[in-house]
């Protein structure tokens, strides 16, 4: 057991000479704010007592001017906060008691830490913005439809079990009678209770790989089989996070793929945008137009398609067309009841589909990208929808 020792010797008040182990130090201040000088360098200590809040910075001196790192700045301890879209001012907490911190401990923090304010109020402004930048990025995302998605096995993470360490009898143990036999039926226990553990993970990870077989075989059979292609486009598809709830039904018929995508109404896009504010502890809000919002449902409604008949074309190479219709569901006026309305509906032959630049959808529009294909739409300039027919295996 290591042996520590420390003593404070007053010098004069608020001055003390401490003496421990490493050497002997200088303890200068007032409570809640001291200067330290010892063997390890200068440290400044700030505290409110019975806050549970404190830093320690080190004091760099030769170079009087350099600002601490955010790792120097992790002294905050016992930090929460509260904040949301309907109050996005920062409620700063106790940890213990998630009550609001006194004005004075508020000051106190945004004097020596506006750093650590500000970068939760970004954290937070993104997360509040997500939705509504994800809606107008959905696209993006869309792989190229060559080379063609192949099986990929999920890695067993489960960490295998290490054996047991092999300890040898030493010291005077070894002159204890029975010693030595106590001690080998220990390690014999050891043993067994390792390769009792370590036959249970090698069961789990047999049962891991073995459900994964019937999508292995899916990709084999994905060409020639219809049921292995629905199998592997349902794998692609449910790799596809969507920012607000967008559901996808479809039928193989030989070389073409008919998809119907459920979309969310225009009434699910976010009417705010969230921005840090330069002073303060809030953040500002942007309030959209009605103008914006429809440009935002217009561009996820045609990126929404964009984006599952490009996950199509990528999960089956010998696809030769997808014909995709996105609707949602309005009230008939007539009879209260809620309808599916078709919006947009858009045939696209995979060699016309080969012509776009997947290495640079950031710069596609998918609004225009759709309209290149064969369509069905009814849509004003200011993106107002109008109900359509869709595409079907009846057309002539």
């Amino acid at each position: 057991m290591a042996i520590r020792f420390r003593r404070s010797v007053r010098i004069l008040p608020g001055l003390r000479m401490n003496f421990s182990g490493s050497g002997v130090g200088l303890s200068m201040g007032v409570p809640g704010a001291r200067i330290t000088v010892g063997p390890s360098g200068v440290y400044r200590h700030l505290s409110l007592p019975g806050t549970g809040l404190y830093s320690r910075q080190r004091i760099r001196l030769d170079d009087a001017k350099t600002r601490p790192s955010p790792a120097e700045a992790q002294g905050v301890a016992g930090l929460t906060y509260r904040i949301s879209t309907e109050d996005p001012t920062l409620r700063l907490l106790d940890y213990q008691t998630e009550e609001p911190l006194p004005e004075a401990t508020v000051r106190w923090l945004r004097r020596h830490y506006p750093h650590v304010l500000t970068q939760a109020l970004e954290e937070s402004a993104e997360e509040f913005n997500e939705v509504l930048e994800a809606m107008e990025v959905i696209h993006e995302g869309t792989p190229a439809p060559m080379p063609a998605a192949q099986f990929a096995p999920q890695v067993f993470s489960e960490p295998r079990p290490e054996p047991p360490a092999i300890v040898p009898l030493g010291g005077l143990s070894r002159f204890v009678p029975g010693a030595r036999q106590r001690h080998e039926i220990a390690q014999a226990q050891a043993q067994e209770i390792w390769r009792a553990a370590h036959q249970v993970w090698e069961q789990r990870a047999r049962e891991h790989l073995d459900a994964q077989a019937p999508l292995q075989d899916a990709f084999a059979g994905r060409d020639t089989q219809e049921e292995a292609a629905s199998t592997v486009l349902s794998h692609r598809l449910k790799t596809i996070r969507w920012p607000r709830e967008t559901l996808v039904d479809w039928d193989v018929r030989g070389g073409t793929l008919w998809m119907d995508v459920d979309l969310p109404t225009e009434a699910r896009v976010p009417r705010k945008r969230f921005r840090v504010l330069q002073r303060g502890l809030r953040l500002g809000i942007t309030e959209l137009s009605d103008t914006q919002v429809r440009r935002i449902y217009k561009r996820y409604l045609h990126g929404a398609l964009f984006r599952v008949a490009g996950e199509a074309f990528h999960a089956l190479p010998a696809l030769e067309r997808v014909v995709v219709s996105g609707f949602t569901q309005e009230v008939d006026a007539a009879t209260g009841a809620e309808i599916d309305t078709f919006l947009v509906s858009v045939q696209i032959p995979r060699g016309d589909w080969d012509t776009i630049r997947f290495d640079t959808l950031d710069q596609v529009d998918p609004v225009q990208a759709l309209a290149r294909f064969p369509h069905r739409r009814t849509m004003t300039a200011t993106g107002v929808f109008r109900a359509i027919v869709p595409f079907s295996a009846n057309d002539p």
